[in-house]
């Protein structure tokens, strides 16, 4: 299956003249996400809806007089390397040829075709890495307790930005970013490049990298389960339903879809998102509240990661 397709554009919310093709569509103040999915042997078909959705839009445009910017829109496709060598290299949009992009960027994501997310990653260590020279600098002349809270709002904050998304990368995108957080503790803590981190680590109370995605991906799907919103994720959790009376019959668990078998099936929400909820223990999984929630999932992957 290829997809999905991530076409966008910045335009006003338009969601009645989308809602007339078999398109799905995200809205925000100034931009508009139009995506599908599809399966090799339909792509034709399915790029031919996403160019009349494309056009239908553009013509509401003209109609209210207004216009689409060609120079702000991008288009990618999203698969496997197999996938990819046989998906078209451009769309018909607007009168011209849109080319298809390696990359494309979302929300302050950057998105490349295969999701190995290596670009964004890129972006987040250089950032990063600017934010802890800058704070190298001043460390002397501040206390622990600013250190730390400057490295949590400055660095941290962006190692976590959408850091659900790189559940599955490769080991060596997730080893990056684990390096700056490595590089962030030595310096609240005021020691030098060849101390081992993972004390370090364990002494300001901060989660590893892969432990901080897994944090956010139970973290949504607690949310989603007390609120059902988004309802777009939503629809992908299906809650269990138990064969025979069990000891667990009672908890709130999702059923694994069986019929993923690849791996970049298996980094989708739907097969991700009960995996990780449904590892958690019960008394995680059963709290009333979101900060109790939060606690004891910090607890729960605090001491799985550094035991006593």
């Amino acid at each position: 299956m290829l997809g999905p397709l991530l076409f966008t554009s910045y335009i006003s919310p338009i969601s009645d003249v989308i809602a007339q093709y078999d398109v799905s569509h995200h809205l925000f103040a100034d931009d508009l996400q139009l995506y599908l999915s599809m399966k090799a042997l339909e792509s034709a078909l399915r790029l031919l809806m996403l160019t009349d959705c494309a056009n239908a839009v553009r013509r509401w445009f003209l109609e209210n007089g207004l216009l689409v910017n060609p120079e702000k829109t991008d288009g990618t496709f999203f698969g496997t390397g197999y996938q990819l060598r046989s998906a078209a290299t451009s769309l018909p949009v607007f009168g011209a040829e849109l080319p298809m992009s390696r990359c494309i960027k979302s929300l302050g994501v950057v998105l490349d075709n295969r999701l190995t997310f290596s670009d964004h990653v890129t972006s987040v260590v250089k950032s990063c890495n600017y934010h802890i020279t800058a704070l190298r600098h001043v460390r002397s002349m501040i206390t622990h307790e600013a250190a730390q809270t400057l490295a949590c709002s400055l660095i941290n904050s962006r190692l976590d930005y959408c850091n659900s998304l790189l559940y599955g990368a490769p080991s060596s995108t997730l080893d990056r970013l684990q390096r700056v957080q490595n590089s962030a503790a030595r310096v609240v803590m005021s020691v030098g490049s060849g101390t081992h981190a993972l004390p370090l680590l364990e002494s300001l109370h901060w989660l590893p990298v892969r432990q901080r995605v897994e944090f956010k991906l139970a973290l949504l799907v607690y949310k989603i389960g007390s609120t059902g919103t988004p309802s777009y994720l939503q629809r992908l959790l299906t809650p269990r339903q138990a064969v025979r009376e069990l000891r667990s019959s009672s908890r709130p668990l999702y059923s694994v879809p069986s019929s993923v078998r690849t791996t970049f099936g298996r980094r989708a929400f739907s097969f991700v998102g009960p995996s990780i909820w449904n590892r958690l223990p019960e008394e995680v999984t059963s709290s009333e509240t979101v900060s109790t929630f939060k606690r004891r999932l910090k607890t729960h992957h605090f001491k799985s990661t550094f035991p006593v």
